[in-house]
């Protein structure tokens, strides 16, 4: 049994012959790829969106600076409600950034950024995921994967812990009207991937 065959049983809550260990396939250390993988004794599991976004009324501008040794990217999204920015640092593990500044630091930030999310156009795109699985052969899966909840967005994407806490107490009317614009986009990509080739999805929270 291959381990795609493993992790598919057990999606379908089927027994396997052994368990299926996997890892994404971002996070697996190329030097150790070959002599695991082709035992079977782990397998990859890649996370392919299944969906393209464009937001035709938002300008994005990007600056690059270094600041105590580390490089961070600031992006600014213009809009005709108005401007907000993010930070980002960059170049951590794995290729990875973290968010040093989010989108939303004041009540005035919520109706800019309800407008990005309102203003976004999401259509399907599925060759990404076919040929993804095509790559993969029989030592990994491919799933779909649909990003954060609503609530899970707001939280990581576009708030952090403290403005999101603030928002929820004290800005109620603005947090829930744009936690209900992220739930209707949502709407639209359960009905885009439903009619998807990946048989199961990635969607919900990680904190």
């Amino acid at each position: 049994m291959t381990v795609k065959e493993r992790v598919f049983k057990a999606l379908h809550g089927e027994m396997a012959d052994r368990i299926p260990f996997t890892c994404y396939s971002g996070l697996f250390p190329e030097n150790e790829r070959e002599p695991l993988l082709s035992n079977g004794d782990i397998g990859l599991v890649n996370r392919v969106p299944l969906y393209s976004i464009q937001t035709p009324n938002v300008k994005v501008k990007t600056e690059s600076f270094s600041e105590n040794g580390e490089h961070k990217v600031k992006y600014i999204y213009e809009t005709p409600v108005g401007s907000v920015y993010e930070t980002l640092r960059t170049g951590g593990g794995y290729g990875s950034s973290l968010r040093c500044e989010f989108l939303i630091k004041r009540p005035d930030d919520y109706k800019v950024v309800e407008f990005m999310v309102r203003d976004r156009v999401q259509k399907p795109s599925y060759e990404g995921f076919i040929n993804a699985e095509k790559s993969m052969g029989d030592i990994g899966v491919v799933i779909g994967n649909v990003g954060y909840s609503p609530i899970q967005q707001m939280l990581v994407m576009y708030m952090g812990p403290e403005q999101f806490g603030i928002g929820y107490y004290e800005y109620r009317d603005l947090f829930d009207s744009l936690y209900n614009a992220l739930t209707e986009k949502d709407r639209e990509l359960y009905k885009i991937s439903a009619e998807s080739p990946s048989e199961f999805f990635i969607y919900g929270e990680n904190t």
